[in-house]
């Protein structure tokens, strides 16, 4: 078997594949899931079921609406200014590295950013304290999981103002009380299925805040009055998401959160317990999703990735702008591949 720890798109389990690729020859009604419209009952059932099982695995109250919109997160770094802000406001972020600054890049066309908390300071390499008491923004951006640096949010600080999480790569791989933020969204293809579709999860009163000169196509409250079919969805995309939360529900969440607690713990003993490599991350902030590592000797980092890749593991190289190893260990991920890249890590001289 082959695996496959890149950061996104990422391993699926078997059975979803089978049922993914079964779909295409042949759905229902003698239809291929890549033919069926996305205004018919066929895909409405799949819709409504997807939606009931994020509800029940997130533990959602009655203030959230769930929608399934297209494209990645990077659409919405842009899409949540441009409906929430406006040039004389500002937005708080907290800056934890890559995917935080394309955010705050986005938010800067549509208005003010204040950066209340960062990392920056250390490479990223731990999840920064918010120090302000009074925020006095619109609202606060949080990056839940950071896939290139390796950390992870552990715990939760209470602030005044609303607040809007990117959970790409951690959503339903952890215990999480969802319903403490009002804005989360996360791109399907690390935890909850393929590429082509974002799942957002929005509080209905942010819906009264929108701004009115927002363009029709990226306002969020069209997007939730036509039930996220405003435009063509991606069918197939949505499909395999609801496979993906099937599986997950049917592992279920607590043996989803253990499973990858004990993931993360074998790879980073490994890591530590050999000298060859080294883990710049704070250990409190460890990522339990990304398990980013260097070689001490950057030489024989090309040895270590030929060694894995004729070992059936493949994708991890680190990100292109930060180099190293990066191994992505999210809920499809099998313990197997986990004990086999740990093995090679902990024999490698």
């Amino acid at each position: 078997m082959i695996y496959n720890f890149n950061s996104g798109p990422t391993m699926l389990s078997p059975e979803v594949l089978q049922e993914a690729s079964e779909a295409v020859l042949h759905y229902k009604a003698n239809q291929s899931i890549l033919e069926i419209s996305h205004r018919s009952h066929l895909f409405e059932e799949i819709l409504d079921e997807a939606k009931l099982l994020l509800k029940e695995l997130c533990q959602l109250n009655d203030d959230f609406e769930i929608l399934y919109l297209n494209g990645g997160a990077s659409n919405l770094f842009a899409m949540i200014p441009m409906n929430f802000l406006v040039k004389d406001k500002s937005a708080a972020f907290v800056n934890t590295g890559y995917w935080s600054e394309k955010a705050i890049a986005a938010t800067l066309n549509f208005g003010e950013v204040k950066i209340v908390a960062s990392s920056e300071n250390k490479h990223y390499s731990y999840i920064p304290s918010i120090v302000a008491k009074n925020l006095e923004s619109e609202y606060l951006h949080i990056t839940t999981n950071n896939t290139i640096e390796g950390t992870q949010w552990k715990n939760f600080e209470a602030v005044d103002i609303p607040v809007f999480a990117d959970m790409s790569s951690d959503m339903l791989s952890r215990k999480i009380n969802y319903n403490q933020f009002d804005f989360i969204y996360a791109s399907a293809h690390k935890n909850l299925g393929t590429a082509g579709c974002t799942i957002v999860l929005i509080k209905k009163n942010l819906l009264e805040k929108i701004n009115e000169n927002v363009p029709a196509i990226f306002n969020f409250k069209n997007h939730v009055d036509a039930q996220s079919i405003y435009s063509t969805p991606s069918v197939y995309a949505v499909y395999v998401s609801l496979l993906m939360l099937r599986w997950i529900k049917k592992q279920t969440l607590k043996n989803i959160f253990s499973n990858n607690e004990l993931k993360a713990k074998i790879l980073y003993e490994a890591i530590d317990g050999n000298n060859n490599f080294i883990s710049e991350v704070e250990k409190e902030f460890r990522s339990e999703m990304n398990v980013v590592f260097k070689a001490r000797e950057k030489s024989v980092e090309q040895k270590f990735i030929h060694l894995t890749s004729t070992n059936q593991i493949i994708n991890i190289s680190g990100h292109r702008t930060a180099g190293g190893f990066r191994a992505a260990i999210y809920n499809a991920m099998p313990m197997e591949g986990v004990e086999k890249l740990a093995a090679l890590i902990r024999d490698f001289k």
